[in-house]
């Protein structure tokens, strides 16, 4: 039936998963665990908005002037790269973006 179809990849992830957890051992499940919460708890959004109050200027970056400073970006098309570049523009700097493909810049 569809309801037997649709629950048996849920049963697999969690066997899956409860080998994994056996095979690595309860500490090293707990370590791993730790980690992972500790890093989504401290290192994401939420966690700078938590964080920000402890220092004395957190908006330091708002405030930049660049005009007159010349910048060169790798991988400027796409993730990291593209959002430093779109950052330096705003702040007048001026931007060479470097990028393996003509086409997708």
């Amino acid at each position: 039936s569809v309801q037997t179809v649709w629950r048996q990849p849920l049963r697999i992830a969690a066997w899956v998963f409860y080998v994994e957890s056996q095979a690595m051992g309860f500490g090293q499940f707990a370590a791993t665990t730790q980690f992972f919460l500790y890093g989504k708890r401290h290192f994401t959004s939420s966690g700078w908005e938590m964080h920000k109050a402890n220092y004395a200027q957190p908006d330091l970056l708002t405030a930049l002037d660049l005009k007159g400073q010349v910048f060169i970006v790798t991988g400027a098309n796409s993730g990291i790269g593209k959002e430093i570049a779109q950052f330096l523009a705003t702040k007048g700097a001026t931007l060479y973006m470097l990028c393996r493909s003509k086409d997708r810049a």
